[in-house]
Parts: C-alpha cells; sequence; structure tokens
C-alpha cells in the first residue's frame, strides 16, 4: 500500500494489521518458490525476482514500523486528554499534537536511536475551551519522558474535584513542577514522594501537605510552597527526607497553630513568610551547618532557636512587630548583614558586637529607642540604614561614619554633632549618602591632599587625603573621605596636569603613566653564552626600568629595549637550580616594584627517530606553547652541517626533513625554537648503508670463528647457526651454564656464584652531564638504602628495588621528587622479554636488569643522564683453540659508535656475557643510546685485572628506562683439537 500526500496515515492497530498480512503473504510466497523448485536454466532469473520481493517487503515493513513508533501511545494520548479537559486547553487529543503547531504548551521529542516519540515538556495556562470532563479513573499520567511540568489556573479547572499533582508519580525524568495561583487545589497528600523532581514550586490556598519524616525527595535542591492550613499544622524538612535540599522559601497563611521544622544539612537559603498567620513555633534544628542565609517575616516563637552556632551564616533578616529578643545571643561568627523591619518590641544589648565581616545594618520601620551604634562605628566598607524608625536615638555621629560606604539616614529620632565631611557634600546628588542636616552659614570644607603629584598604574591612579568625599559622581571609594580612586587614559611621556573636583572646587595634580601591560616573558637558553630574558610589554618609556632576577637577586643586564620590548642577559648559573618550567624575575621603575613568575619554554628533545626513506627525522621533546614556536623560526641542524628542514611543529615533535643523507655514525643535533637552543652530541647515531661487494661472509666466519668452534654451522650470512644450548653471540663457542641464582636481598647488584667463581654488577651511581660529556652533578647509589621485595614461582624469580631517598633528599632538597627504582628477574628457562617495542631473547638463567629513573632535577636543558654500572674485568683473556691462542675481548663495541654492545669476562672456562642494547625507552619512546667505558683502573697489587665504570646514556626523560641483561656461560673446548 503507497500512501498519497492526501491521504491520512493510518492508525496504529491498522498499521500492525497491514504488517502483520504483508509478512504472511511474503513470507508465503518465498515458502512457495522454495517449493516449487524452478527449472535449472531460470535459476538466476527466479533469484533476481526473489531478491527484488524480499527488498520491497523490507522496505515496506520498516516504512511502516518507523510510522508505529513516532506515535504517542495510547496511554500518554489519555494523560495529555485528561490535562487538555481539566484546564480547558484548547489541544488535540491525537497525534498531531507533536506536529509543533502547540509548542508553546506542549514540547514533544523523538528519540533519534528507536524513532520513539514522547512529551517532553507542558506548559499551560487555564483556557475556556471545555472539552468534556477528564477522566476520574485515571490513576497517574503516563508520560515517560516528562522533564518540565508547569500549569497556571486564574479561572478555575473543569472539575475542582480533581487534582492533577497526585498524578503526578512513577514519572522517572520529571525534575520541574511548577503549579501557580491554583484556587481549587487544597492538598498534595503524599507530596511527590520518591519523585526525581529538584524543582517543586506550588502557590494557591493548599490546606494539607503531606511533608514528614515519611517523604523521601532524594534530588530535591529548591522548594518553594505557598500554604494555607485550616488545622494544626506540622511541616517537618529534614535531611532523610530531602538530602539534597538548598533552598526553602514557605509562604504560609493561617490562623492555626502551626510548626516548622527545619533539619536539613545541606540546606543554604531559607525563607519563610508568616505574615498574616498566628505565631509560629520554629526549630530550627543543629543538621543546619550549612545554612548562609535566613528570612524570616511574620509572627515566630524563636524560644528554642540560637543563631550564633551556625558558623557558615551570613545574611539575616527579620520582619516581624512582635520580635522582642534577636535569635542570637551573639553574632554568627560569618555574618555579613542584619536588616530588622517593622518591629514595635526588640530590644538589643549592648554588648552585642559585630564581627569584621559584617558590612550591612539595615532598621527600617521600627520603634526601638537605643541601637548600640557605636558599636559598629570601626566596620570597614560598611553600609549602614536608619529608615523610618522615629523613636531611634542617634546621638552625636562618630567621625568613622565618614569612612561608611553607605549612611542613609531617614526619619529617626535626635541626632547630635555631625562630622564635617557630610557637610562637605550635602547637596551634591549620591544617591548612597542621604543625611538631615543643614549646611551652617560660612561653612568652609577643610579637604587636605597627602600629595599633588599622582602616579597611574594601568590608567588606575587614586587621591589621598581627608574630607575627599565618596568619589561621586566621577570617582569611586576606596576608603570614602581618605582614599578615591579615579580612571584615565593610558598616556606615555612625563607628567601632565589633570583637574578634579573636591567639595565644589577643582584642584590641579600632576599625572604620570607608570603601568604597564605585559604580553609574554620568556627566556633563550643559548649553548654558547649568557641566557636571554626578552619580555614584550607595553609601557611609558619616559620611565626607567630594571630587571632583576630573584632567584638570586641578580640584575639582568639590558642588552637592547623597543616602544614594546625589553631584552637582558644573565649569567647562566642564576637560574634557578634544578631548571624548571617557572621562573622568578623582578620588574622595577620610580614607582612600581613587582615580582612576576612566568613560564619558560625551554627546548629539549627526549627521543629520536630516524627514517631512512624519505629522510625524515622525529624529534620528541618539549618546545613550548604552539603560539610561543610560532614567533620565530624553528631551526634543526644535524652535525653542524645538514640542515633539517622542518615540515611541522608542535609543542611535542618537531618533524624534518634533511637535505642530504647522513654519514653513518654518530651525529650532533642542533635545535633552535625561539631563540633558545638545543644541542646533542649523544641523540643521534645513523646506521651504515647496505653493502653488497660479492665477499664471501661465510668463508670468512669460517676462518674466524673455526667453523663456529664445532658446535654449529656458518651461513651464507657469515653468521654461525649454534647447535642447542649453544651461544650465538659467541659463535657457538658457550653454551647456557645451569646454575643457582640468589638476589641480592640489601640492592640491585647482579651477582653469580658458579662452582666457586662469582661475578658482580654493580648500579655504582647516577651523572648529569653537559652536552661535551663534562659532569655537572653525581648521585652515588652504592651506600644508599634500597626497599627489596623478591617473589618466586620456582621457575623465574622477580626482585624489586625502590631506593630509600629521605637520606638522599635530607642532604639535598632538590631530589625531593626523584624516583629511582630497578626490577631484576631471572629464569630457568628461556624468556621473550618486549623492551620499547622490541622483542629480546633471554637465555637461561639471564638476569634481567630493569632500571628506571622519574623525575630527575636536570640543571639544564641539554644536559643529560648517565647510568654507572660497576665491575670487574681480566686484563688479558684468552683460550686454546686448535692450538691457538684465542683472545676473548673483555669489550665487544659497534664499529661506527663505538657503543659498548657486550662485556665478557671469564673466569676457568666460566664466561660472563652482559649485553647493553643500544636504546633506552624516553618518556615512553624508544631511542638511541650509546653504552661507553668511562674509566678502568687496575686493582692494587694485581696487573691481571681492573676495576672498569660503565656508562649508559639517557637523553633528558622525565621517565628513563634501560635494560641490560648478563648471562653465565661454559667455554666448551670439546671440539679442540689442542693435545
Amino acid at each position: 500500500m503507497i500512501l498519497s500526500s492526501s491521504q491520512t496515515i493510518p492508525r496504529k492497530i491498522e498499521i500492525e494489521i497491514e504488517i502483520n498480512h504483508r509478512f504472511s503473504n511474503s513470507k508465503n510466497k518465498i515458502l512457495d518458490m522454495n517449493h516449487k523448485r524452478p527449472p535449472k536454466e531460470n535459476n538466476n532469473h527466479n533469484n533476481n525476482m526473489c531478491v527484488v520481493l524480499l527488498f520491497l517487503f523490507v522496505s515496506l515493513l520498516f516504512n511502516n514500523i518507523n510510522l508505529t513508533r513516532a506515535d504517542l501511545t495510547v496511554s500518554e494520548l489519555k494523560s495529555i486528554e485528561w490535562v487538555t479537559k481539566q484546564y480547558k486547553l484548547k489541544l488535540p487529543f491525537d497525534q498531531s499534537i507533536c506536529n509543533g503547531t502547540y509548542s508553546t504548551m506542549v514540547t514533544c521529542v523523538t528519540d533519534q536511536t528507536t524513532g520513539i516519540t514522547n512529551i517532553k515538556r507542558i506548559e499551560m495556562i487555564t483556557g475556556n475551551t471545555i472539552s468534556g470532563d477528564p477522566d476520574p479513573n485515571l490513576l497517574q499520567f503516563d508520560f515517560p519522558k516528562l522533564e518540565y511540568y508547569q500549569s497556571y489556573s486564574d479561572t478555575g479547572p473543569q472539575n475542582a474535584s480533581l487534582n492533577s499533582l497526585v498524578l503526578l508519580k512513577n514519572l522517572p525524568l520529571l525534575s520541574e513542577i511548577l503549579q501557580f495561583t491554583n484556587a481549587y487545589l487544597k492538598s498534595i497528600p503524599t507530596f511527590f514522594n520518591n519523585s526525581v523532581a529538584s524543582l517543586i514550586s506550588i502557590s494557591g490556598r493548599l490546606n494539607y501537605i503531606g511533608i514528614d519524616p515519611s517523604i523521601h525527595l532524594p534530588n530535591i535542591k529548591t522548594l518553594i510552597l505557598q500554604i494555607q492550613p485550616l488545622s494544626p499544622f506540622v511541616i517537618n524538612v529534614g535531611t532523610n527526607s530531602f538530602p539534597s535540599l538548598t533552598g526553602l522559601n514557605l509562604n504560609i497563611n493561617s490562623a492555626s497553630k502551626l510548626q516548622v521544622i527545619i533539619n536539613s544539612l545541606n540546606i543554604s537559603n531559607l525563607l519563610i513568610s508568616a505574615q498574616d498567620s498566628a505565631p509560629m513555633e520554629f526549630i530550627l534544628g543543629d543538621n543546619c551547618d550549612n545554612l548562609q542565609d535566613i528570612q524570616l517575616l511574620g509572627y515566630f516563637n524563636f524560644s528554642s532557636v540560637d543563631l550564633s552556632k551556625y558558623k557558615n551564616l551570613r545574611t539575616m533578616r527579620f520582619d516581624s512587630e512582635l520580635l522582642s529578643e534577636l535569635p542570637f545571643s551573639r553574632f554568627p561568627q560569618a555574618t555579613t548583614s542584619l536588616v530588622i523591619q517593622n518591629n514595635v518590641k526588640l530590644v538589643f544589648s549592648n554588648q552585642l558586637i559585630p564581627p569584621n565581616s559584617m558590612t550591612v545594618l539595615e532598621i527600617r520601620n521600627c520603634s526601638m529607642s537605643n541601637f548600640p551604634l557605636v558599636n559598629f562605628a570601626n566596620q570597614k566598607d560598611f553600609h549602614l540604614r536608619l529608615l523610618n524608625s522615629p523613636n531611634l536615638y542617634i546621638g552625636d555621629v562618630p567621625q568613622q561614619w565618614c569612612q561608611f560606604l553607605i549612611v542613609m539616614v531617614k526619619n529617626v529620632g535626635q541626632i547630635g554633632t555631625i562630622p564635617d565631611c557630610f557637610y562637605c557634600y550635602a547637596g551634591d546628588g549620591n544617591p548612597n549618602i542621604d543625611f538631615p542636616l543643614t549646611v551652617p552659614p560660612g561653612f568652609v570644607c577643610n579637604v587636605t591632599f597627602d600629595s599633588f603629584n599622582l602616579v597611574s598604574k594601568n590608567r588606575v591612579y587614586s587621591v589621598h587625603g581627608n574630607n575627599l568625599g565618596w568619589g561621586y559622581p566621577i570617582g569611586s571609594p576606596a576608603i570614602p573621605n581618605k582614599q578615591i580612586i579615579y580612571t584615565s587614559t593610558f598616556k606615555t611621556g612625563p607628567p601632565y596636569p589633570v583637574s578634579i573636583p573636591f567639595a565644589g572646587k577643582n584642584y590641579t595634580f600632576t599625572l604620570v603613566e607608570a603601568g604597564y601591560i605585559l604580553n609574554s616573558v620568556g627566556v633563550r637558553l643559548k649553548t654558547v653564552g649568557d641566557p636571554e630574558l626578552y619580555i614584550r610589554l607595553f609601557r611609558n618609556t619616559y620611565l626607567n626600568y630594571t630587571i632583576t632576577i630573584t632567584q638570586k637577586n641578580i640584575s639582568c643586564n639590558v642588552i637592547g629595549h623597543t616602544a614594546d620590548s625589553i631584552t637582558c642577559t644573565f649569567p647562566k648559573d642564576t637560574l634557578l637550580l634544578p631548571l624548571s618550567p617557572f621562573f622568578y624575575f623582578n620588574i622595577k621603575n620610580d614607582y612600581l616594584d613587582h615580582t612576576l613568575t612566568s613560564i619558560f619554554d625551554y627546548p629539549t628533545v627526549t627521543s629520536v627517530n630516524y627514517t631512512i626513506e624519505g629522510r625524515i627525522l622525529k624529534l620528541y621533546g618539549n618546545y613550548g606553547s604552539p603560539a610561543t614556536i610560532s614567533l620565530e623560526p624553528v631551526i634543526v641542524k644535524v652535525s653542524d652541517s645538514i640542515d633539517c628542514i622542518v615540515n611541522n611543529a608542535f609543542i611535542t615533535l618537531i618533524q624534518c626533513t634533511l637535505s642530504s643523507v647522513p654519514p653513518p655514525g654518530p651525529a650532533t643535533l642542533f635545535v633552535s625554537v625561539n631563540g633558545s637552543e638545543f644541542l646533542s652530541s649523544s641523540l643521534l647515531n645513523f646506521g651504515p648503508a647496505n653493502n653488497n661487494n660479492g665477499t664471501s661472509a661465510q668463508d670468512l666466519c669460517k676462518e674466524q670463528t673455526f667453523n663456529c668452534y664445532g658446535h654449529g654451522q656458518c651461513d651464507q650470512n657469515g653468521i654461525c647457526q649454534c647447535n642447542e644450548n649453544y651461544n650465538q653471540i659467541d659463535n657457538c663457542l658457550t653454551k647456557f651454564a645451569n646454575t643457582t641464582i640468589k638476589p641480592n636481598t640489601t640492592n640491585p647488584t647482579v651477582n653469580f656464584d658458579i662452582d666457586g667463581i662469582d661475578f658482580d654488577f654493580e648500579i655504582y651511581s647516577i651523572q648529569e652531564i653537559n652536552y661535551d660529556g663534562q659532569l655537572i652533578k653525581e648521585l652515588s647509589l652504592s651506600s644508599e638504602i634500597w626497599n627489596v621485595s623478591i617473589n618466586s614461582d620456582n621457575i623465574t624469580t622477580f626482585a624489586n628495588y625502590q631506593l630509600d631517598t629521605n637520606n638522599i633528599v635530607s642532604n639535598n632538597s632538590m631530589y625531593q621528587f626523584l624516583l629511582v627504582s630497578s626490577d631484576i628477574s631471572f629464569s630457568l628457562i628461556t624468556r621473550n622479554i618486549t623492551f620499547g617495542g622490541t622483542q629480546l631473547i633471554l637465555l637461561p638463567n639471564a638476569i634481567k636488569v630493569g632500571f628506571t629513573i622519574k623525575y630527575w632535577p636536570y640543571q639544564s636543558n641539554v644536559a643529560t643522564l648517565r647510568v654507572v654500572f660497576k665491575s670487574i674485568i681480566n686484563n688479558d683473556q684468552s683460550i686454546l683453540f686448535d692450538c691457538e691462542k684465542q683472545s676473548i675481548n673483555s669489550f665487544t663495541k659497534d664499529k661506527l659508535s663505538e657503543s659498548i654492545q657486550y662485556l665478557r669476562v671469564v673466569k676457568d672456562n666460566i664466561q660472563f656475557n652482559g649485553r647493553f642494547i643500544d636504546f633506552v625507552v624516553s618518556d615512553g619512546r624508544k631511542t638511541y643510546s650509546k653504552t661507553e667505558l668511562i674509566s678502568q683502573t687496575l686493582i692494587d697489587n694485581s696487573d691481571d685485572q681492573s676495576i672498569v665504570l660503565i656508562g649508559i646514556n639517557i637523553p633528558q626523560c622525565q621517565s628513563c628506562q634501560l635494560d641490560p641483561d648478563f648471562t653465565p656461560l661454559i667455554i666448551d673446548k670439546s671440539s679442540n683439537q689442542t693435545f
């Protein structure tokens, strides 16, 4: 069935029948086609027909399903029909209510995933369209997506005996309920119990609401109620019932005895008006610790209330004719405002002392005769309003009132002497100063000034003196009559005259602009020469400026300045060490002296990745904000002569293309960002080019290794392929040793003991070195305390060592954030370990030594680390094989970089191997690392052995990881032909 534009969309039940009918017919047709198998030659034709029919069926099915899903349900339509009839609205009862025509009263929403439509908002004003009576048997509304319900009823509903609010239950999304001026609404028995509403506002003539401890409204934050109880009544607002309530507004009109109990933890704003009611008993519980504002209007019994115990209470307003004493014995400690209105009985204690935080006192329409105004004389930024209280005795006005921001005194009792400040500015139109006075004939205002030379700080300046008034109308009082603030334009040059009126007379001053507008601050670190501090600022160039680095109170030597910048240099060692992205400097002229802090974006390369194809160099690190990077070109050079053309520069990555192919081996790296420089001699190492010269590597292997020492075969690439259990690294000379390894229980020292032959490899120290290899500082680890934990599953043992830095920090606070740890593991079986994205094979009984350094306090952006290991080696070690002496070098090094790859120590046919991979992990990224021999020192009384210090270099990083490993081996000379 295809619908034309003039046809009506079928009702839900008709659509469902149509769907079932079509589904049944289509299903039968498909079954018939399967049952009556067509001749072979017509299979393609029939298959195509089947696909077309199936497509048409699915299209019709989903079209009709979407129409069904778009409709409001029957129960939701019945609910909106009830609302429409009860409030005499001109609304349809069908699906067209959601077509947008009635969006001012009913808003619908369609779920984009399911296609289901529901009513989201209802906002209505009682109309005069009578369309029948609402269903009296409806127990609750069905509005599953309703969030907002508002009704305004001033002409009365269709059936006054029916209450729409009691039908608002089990609505999971209804958060706001508002009912205005409904004179026919008398009660809300269960008061929306267990609803999710966050705002409820009901006004009208409610005789009863069921607010007691049985009510639970977990989400309600604001509750506004207008009620008229006809009999004694209790409203109990507690934390269990209203755990989220912050604002309560009760408007009560009743001749009956009422009790209001407030004991809700989160309530902060409380207003209760009972001005046309019998005296109400008001109880405020101990749980109201967050109460900040209280307003009580009407007749209250405060016999059990003491507001002084609520430490967060700030503002109080009492509008009560019969209030005889304030409901506090002393001001709450956080009081800022007290307002008393329409009172005839109140008597104040002279011992009532306001806290320093109090800034507002208002007494209006009261019959009291005295008030301890003298106690308020020293309040700062004070607002005083004494209005329409003819019996209130003022007496002599204290001089301190001249410093009040607002003084409004009207229709009060006797006033004595008045300070001159009020006569000086009488009649100037200031709305904040209103005093009943007459200026004496011949009165002269004595205005004095501390100085006629004024200084503006970024267009703002002050006049200091006495009898300066309140600044009206062109200034503002910082301290009335003592300090008045004015604004000007930012004018450069020498002092210039300005005219300012005081007490009806103009006075001439001189004004100079001493402020500045700071745009940016940065530090240019130089690999050669002193660093530069550059400050971009708009200032008055008439004034001289000096710059000081506050870390060591060292002057910054100005080497250049323009209308909007200052550049100066300072010694390298002036920077607060360890190197920090924050620095402090002082900027000073003849009138201002400011110490400022800023962040300098010093470039630091933490890891490098090179792609031969395309000669792409990626430099990961820290280079400052994008705005900083764009200030000047980014410069990258390799080996002092090869330019790297920058393609992209980001906060943590610079990508560039080398202008030529770099020579193989180590290379220097230079980076300049925004004038700050970085230099490294250890980050780059380019591999050799492919060499296919046709030389037979296999023959060379056989000659040099005695055909893999008889324990394997040389392959075509000149690499020994070893028999089982033999070590390829040593060209099959050694085989894996079975040994018992016991982890060190005090520090991360690698130790082997095989048949009484021992080998030690100790983590000795951490060095910080400059880019030229010079030592900056060293942290010795050999005597430090480590926290050790050891675990084993009988196959693999794991030992974790955490450096205890307490003693280190007590001697040098720069290490307060340093974390150093080592993870040592060994196993009886071969293991595959991934480090830096590379899989490493660990032989049986190999010891893996993971070492991590975090948050090292670097002293320069070009400084790097070197982890130092200590061991003992033989000065000359060799074996005899086939009557030839075969030297075994202690170190195997990379031919280009001279980086140590392997350490070998031979003792009585036992060989200990140490492997040093040529990369570390710097801030989560794999990057090149050189291992080098730092020193070799003969052991006393021995020419055979030496103590060596081996250093593994690490770039500057916040998290640095290295991962050498050590293996015990047996030299197998079973194929030796020596006799």
